[in-house]
């Protein structure tokens, strides 16, 4: 309950704190800084490159996060990756290795908007989503289960999608 709840505040007040920054800047709005414009024109590719329209890109993109991300993340990054690694490595060095994998994962979703990669973006998604690798690793350790990091990573992006 605890991992939950710091996931959440670290969440919101991150998300809060970067646009917050981004407005200060004169930058809303802007997908090369905007997190949320980012993700807008990341949809709107989609759309165009699928021949579907923006709304369903954001509906497949939302079942995405809500489904395949937790479970799949979870399953790989803490289940396969840092399961793998802690046998060679130990607790912490795998912990830092399977959460910068997991970051960089994030950052990639822009690559679809190449060539205008919305670089800023992608970096705070991939340093702001780190610390909430680490707590999922936490979690798993702690209950020595993958249930709680993906219900924890479900519940999570169900707050980040209703917040955007």
């Amino acid at each position: 309950m605890v991992v939950l709840v710091v996931s959440f505040v670290y969440d919101v007040g991150a998300d809060l704190l970067y646009g917050w920054l981004i407005s200060s800047m004169g930058l809303a709005g802007n997908p090369q800084y905007d997190f949320g414009a980012a993700l807008e024109a990341l949809a709107a590719g989609a759309a165009v490159k699928f021949g579907i329209s923006k709304g369903m890109a954001m509906l497949i993109y939302a079942l995405y996060i809500l489904i395949w991300a937790p479970i799949g993340e979870e399953l790989f990054y803490r289940g396969y990756m840092y399961g793998v690694l802690q046998d060679r490595y130990g607790v912490y060095a795998s912990a830092i290795i399977s959460t910068v994998f997991f970051s960089i994962r994030h950052f990639t979703h822009f690559f679809f908007l190449t060539p205008n990669v919305p670089v800023i973006p992608g970096l705070w998604w991939a340093l702001s989503v780190f610390p909430f690798g680490l707590l999922m690793v936490y979690a798993y350790r702690k209950t020595d289960s993958l249930h709680i990091p993906i219900i924890i990573h479900f519940l999570t992006n169900i707050v980040d999608a209703l917040a955007a």
